[in-house]
């Protein structure tokens, strides 16, 4: 999908008009992880290349949302695995176990611990 440049950003808008027809909670919880990330100092926010917005500290991305409501995270290693056994996260949906974790936001409720896990990845940065 990655090697048809325009192709994950037309599929990331698709799934983005369908969550807002059908889901506007998840909506909102994903535009409110969104607004506060960007609000950090120095952290700045952009289209990601497989769609969806990416979190970007120093010049370096540390985690990419996309518009389906899955959020990529890149925490090292040692913290993924911690964060994958305390079940707060799951493997990377394509990388697999690493660095990098997965989580979906699909509701209000999640926002504050999937911004402390932002925080964590951040600060790696």
């Amino acid at each position: 999908m990655g090697r048809v440049p325009i192709l994950p950003l037309f599929l990331d808008t698709v799934a983005q008009a369908v969550i807002a027809v059908g889901d506007s909670g998840r909506l909102r919880a994903m535009r409110a992880v969104e607004k506060g990330v960007g609000a950090w100092p120095g952290v700045t926010c952009g289209f990601h290349r497989f769609g969806g917005v990416e979190f970007r500290r120093n010049g370096r991305e540390f985690a990419h949302l996309h518009g389906c409501g899955l959020l990529d995270v890149r925490l090292g290693a040692e913290a993924a695995a911690t964060a994958i056994h305390s079940g707060t996260c799951e493997s990377h949906h394509v990388l697999g176990v690493g660095a990098w974790v997965s989580v979906w936001v699909r509701s209000d409720s999640q926002v504050p611990a999937v911004m402390d896990l932002l925080r964590t990845a951040a600060q790696r940065c």
